[in-house]
């Protein structure tokens, strides 16, 4: 058997399958059908390996003419699709960047990589011999053309005839939803304090209503939800004697608003997903985190509410998976600091508003008087 390959926590996407087999298996068909099954609850993505040289482009385009003129790749696209053709093998980096945008990845071969697979028998179970070692310990289930397989198993995993789509199916999602856990996907809770609040002119942080610092009551919140909070501030805010019984995340990352507190804290706890809120939504109640976390998609990069003002999506009211970390230090790469504009150009799971009014954020003194205005209003 060939050498076993270097392990690394995920190839092109943390929810990824490989399906294998010898060509006549009816590996292309099982998975031609598995997406057509699974595509009502999954944007999946497929990808496959090919042995043998092929060409994506046709001679006497315009992209085949720039090529084979000495482009290294090209892009086609309009509203609807898009192709991009390169040249060259394709880095860890950049492939584990392209699959961000998708819930989960079918990949059809690649032997050799030490991924989650599902294998496709052939009569005499040969394919076996033709894995490498890793592999082996990899098999999640085996498949056949027939009611049982042909030759006893080697491993103690399922069995399935090959045109058993759903339970197929049902397996493969059994598979991405144990991925998914909580064990293995913890959900800690940020409270965003550490802007500059010019607009305000005073500490928005340090702002109270009913008679408490709103960025404390939002901790209370996450606290009665069974979530680690932590709130996040700059080092220079709070005096050390207000600090000392607090889980505060000093930001790391200067300057850069928003996106800098939830990096800060996904790089204190990489394996962790965030829900984070901003501290200036007075009207933020525990009904409304409710219906955010019931709702939560953890297949997709973060799950938001849509603006009742613009339907965008609300970046401080929302929750961040684990593969978001990549996709905002990317948008800091590219200059960009603001966390909405990562959501409306990412695969986001977005909710329709919950609770009128209830993600008003308060800026500046004439919307501090007018909240405080309707409080005093309630209480009457």
């Amino acid at each position: 058997m060939s050498k076993s390959p270097k392990t690394k926590p995920h190839h092109f996407h943390p929810l990824e399958i490989s399906i294998l087999g010898f060509s006549g298996t009816g590996k292309t068909t099982l998975i031609t059908r598995l997406i057509s099954h699974l595509k009502a609850s999954w944007k999946l993505a497929y990808i496959k390996h090919d042995a043998h040289r092929f060409e994506v482009d046709t001679p006497g385009k315009d992209s085949f003419r720039a090529t084979e003129a000495g482009a290294s790749s090209s892009f086609i696209g309009n509203a609807e699709h898009f192709a991009w053709m390169a040249s060259g093998t394709q880095s860890y980096f950049s492939q584990r960047s392209i699959f961000l945008d998708y819930d989960a990845a079918i990949i059809e071969g690649h032997k050799t990589l030490d991924v989650d697979k599902i294998v496709m028998l052939d009569e005499d179970h040969a394919i076996l011999d033709h894995l490498p070692v890793a592999a082996l310990g990899r098999i999640r289930a085996f498949v056949g053309e027939g009611a049982t397989p042909s030759q006893t198993l080697p491993w103690d995993v399922p069995y399935f005839q090959r045109d058993s789509i759903e339970a197929i199916a049902l397996c493969v999602e059994t598979i991405w939803q144990l991925k998914m856990n909580l064990s293995a996907r913890p959900l800690h809770a940020l409270v965003l304090g550490g802007g500059r609040s010019t607009r305000m002119g005073r500490d928005k942080s340090r702002i109270e209503y009913k008679g408490q610092l709103q960025a404390l009551r939002v901790l209370d919140l996450f606290k009665d939800l069974g979530l680690p909070a932590y709130l996040s501030l700059r080092q220079d805010q709070w005096s050390a004697a207000e600090r000392a019984d607090l889980p505060i995340l000093d930001d790391q990352f200067q300057n850069l608003g928003p996106i800098g507190g939830i990096l800060t804290a996904m790089q204190r706890f990489p394996d962790a997903a965030w829900l984070v809120t901003a501290c200036d939504l007075p009207l933020l109640d525990r009904a409304v985190l409710d219906h955010l976390l019931s709702n939560r998609r953890p297949e997709k990069l973060a799950t938001a509410y849509l603006s009742e003002h613009d339907g965008l999506p609300e970046p401080l009211c929302a929750i961040y998976e684990p593969i978001a970390r990549m996709r905002l230090l990317e948008a800091l790469g590219l200059g960009l600091s603001c966390p909405r504009k990562v959501l409306i150009n990412s695969n986001t799971q977005l909710l329709a508003p919950f609770k009128a009014a209830a993600l008003t954020n308060v800026n500046t003194p004439e919307e501090y008087e007018h909240i405080q205005t309707q409080f005093s209003e309630m209480t009457l």
